[in-house]
């Protein structure tokens, strides 16, 4: 019964799960490349 109800659960949240999960990964990606932008830019000015 709770391995039943446990399933359904996971199916409703999946879609919203997986949007989330899509944003974290988009943020994520998004500020690795700005940081690694900046340390070139830095390194560009400096030397």
């Amino acid at each position: 019964k709770l391995a039943m109800s446990y399933e359904n659960d996971k199916t409703e949240i999946d879609p919203v799960l997986r949007s989330r999960v899509w944003g974290v990964v988009l943020v994520g990606l998004a500020m690795f490349w700005s940081i690694i932008a900046l340390t070139i830019c830095n390194i560009w000015i400096v030397s």
